[in-house]
């Protein structure tokens, strides 16, 4: 019944002529290769041919954000569903959209002419479990080499064909000639930033369960506030700084940590205000801790330290999964366990001692078949925009 109900609304909509329409999305609002995308189209005119839409969740955080021909429109409701008035909003828009961009939310397609692509928001490492990532009317989806083709093609259940390889956008920014350390002139005091990126094992106001193991702070490693407090002097001591950055779909009332002198918490919020994207975030910073979230593709880029956190691989392998057969194989740098592990990492951060970055950069061809800020471009010539 639904299906025909969407047949009946996609005849009625594709009577309506495609216009040079080009809409966006992305979660974090405004960011990703999305983003990144959408910047490549203003700084290269192409918002003179075209009228540039971008969903976002409160257009009001986007006032500074002042582009001919691109605007941005409030379409969701706590983050995820459309009120009435939002979905009328969204086939006025759409029916005529020449293509629908998006990084993580499906965006349906109203108008059978139009063209959609899924740029992800990183290419899989964790299996997608049959999750509906990605609409079956979709036309494109980028993978970051061709060897993640297959892998993608069964992750989203779509056709092998229509998988494509230009690189990610949003790697772009790694290799442009920008400074955003000057944004962010207060972390140059430290002599060591590391970024901290745990990847959700709960989602916020849904019953998806990644991981059950036991995390009593809402965070890997470090199980209590005494541990959290010596960790805290220890940095104190070597003058460096761990920033803490959530997953926007963790749920957050797991997470019991609190900003201390030296572990501070990233809000998206704050790298909104200064117009930077969390990947062009990673150039302010020295090294990376993570697990398993896709991060670490887009930070191989840079080549710099990354150590993870695997405290509960045994658990998340079993609930969730991975794509690959053996997953540690591609998880190149320190494996944490422990503290003892994590003070290890630290250490060597702190010493410039990098042992993995010959077999880092390895790796990273398989994973990136393109290092080079040309994505965006190869994207808009592969789509004819």
């Amino acid at each position: 019944m639904k299906e025909k109900i969407k047949n009946i609304i996609q005849n009625i909509m594709s009577c309506f002529k495609i216009k040079n329409i080009i809409v966006l999305e992305s979660r974090v609002d405004y960011g990703d290769s999305s983003r990144a995308f959408s910047d490549y189209l203003v700084e290269n005119g192409y918002n003179k041919k075209y009228k540039i839409y971008w969903f976002v969740n409160n257009k009001k955080n986007f006032t500074q954000f002042n582009y001919a021909n691109v605007k941005f429109w409030t379409m969701w409701k706590h983050d995820t569903q459309r009120t009435f008035w939002q979905w009328l909003k969204y086939f006025w828009i759409c029916k005529n959209a020449k293509y629908l961009i998006m990084s993580n939310r499906s965006l349906p397609k109203i108008n059978r002419k139009s063209i959609s692509v899924y740029v992800t928001h990183g290419a899989t490492f964790k299996r997608a479990n049959g999750l509906k990532l990605v609409s079956p009317d979709i036309n494109y989806c980028l993978a970051p080499s061709d060897s993640f083709f297959a892998i993608m093609a069964n992750e989203f259940h779509i056709d092998k064909n229509k998988l494509i390889c230009v690189g990610m956008p949003k790697h772009d920014i790694l290799f442009k000639k920008t400074n955003p350390q000057e944004k962010f002139k207060k972390y140059r005091k430290y002599k060591k930033v590391i970024l901290w990126l745990p990847t959700f094992r709960k989602v916020a106001n849904s019953q998806r369960i990644d991981s059950t193991f036991d995390f009593p702070l809402g965070l890997p490693i470090i199980y209590n506030v005494t541990e959290l407090q010596k960790l805290n002097d220890y940095l104190k001591n070597k003058n460096m700084l761990i920033l803490l950055k959530l997953h926007p779909a963790q749920d957050t009332t797991l997470f019991k940590v609190n900003s201390l002198s030296h572990i501070v918490i990233l809000k998206d919020e704050e790298l909104l205000k200064k117009g930077v994207d969390l990947c062009e975030f990673y150039k302010v910073t020295d090294a990376l801790i993570t697990d398993y979230s896709s991060v670490f593709y887009d930070y191989y880029q840079l080549n710099k330290p990354v150590g993870f956190t695997l405290d509960d691989f045994e658990e998340y392998k079993k609930t969730k999964g991975f794509v690959f057969a053996k997953p540690l194989d591609y998880l190149i740098g320190d494996h944490i366990y422990n503290l003892t592990d994590l003070y290890a990492f630290l250490d060597d951060v702190y010493k410039d001692k990098d042992k993995y970055k010959a077999k880092r950069a390895e790796v990273n061809k398989k994973i990136n078949k393109y290092s080079d800020d040309k994505s965006s471009e190869r994207l808009a010539k592969f789509l004819k925009i």
